[in-house]
């Protein structure tokens, strides 16, 4: 409060330097400040509430995975080539999986894996892409990776193509992330 109020007056001097209330009688005076003093505790239990909210917030965003996306890079194609592969390096900050991914480029993308059956290397689709905490996982070529089918046109060298690439934590939580991605030739080494 103010110095000089005392009492009645002691919430006027907070409110305007005492001229708030004069005119009214003491009584007036005392219930005004009570009221405004009611006022300044509920605003407090407010502004308390509104803070533990966005504490709360701020810990269920961080608790969310973070991924980093590094050297990623989609292979250029030949002419009637209709598919392509996407590598890149990820590295999650919780364990978390990378389960879908799109791109305007092409009418659809799948997340595939290449394993070695009967002494033959298959390719196929895969439901999601674990990323263990604080490993790095690699697509790369011969192994897993993003395969981009029914391009929508030749990709060449020094074009980029952008992919969404969705991310989902322990708790369900997906998360889109996009990323432009750089267009090479497959013999072209990658720094």
């Amino acid at each position: 409060f103010i110095a000089g109020g005392t009492g009645a007056d002691a919430g006027c001097d907070a409110i305007d330097g005492g001229g708030c209330l004069s005119g009214f009688s003491r009584n007036e005076r005392v219930m005004s400040a009570q009221i405004y003093s009611e006022i300044g505790v509920k605003s407090m239990k407010s502004m308390k509430f509104g803070i533990a909210f966005l504490a709360a917030a701020c810990v269920m965003m961080s608790a969310s995975a973070e991924v980093v996306v590094s050297q990623p890079w989609v292979r250029a194609t030949v002419p009637q080539q209709m598919a392509t592969g996407a590598f890149m390096q990820l590295k999650s900050s919780q364990d978390s999986r990378l389960v879908s991914v799109t791109t305007s480029a092409a009418e659809r993308a799948e997340i595939h894996e290449m394993k070695m059956e009967n002494q033959v290397m298959r390719m196929r689709e895969i439901d999601g892409l674990p990323l263990p905490q604080g490993q790095d996982v690699a697509l790369k070529p011969g192994g897993m990776h993003i395969m981009l089918m029914g391009l929508k046109k030749p990709l060449t060298e020094g074009e980029s193509v952008t992919l969404q690439l969705t991310f989902e934590d322990k708790a369900k939580k997906r998360e889109v992330k996009e990323v432009v991605v750089p267009v090479r030739s497959l013999t072209k080494p990658a720094h």
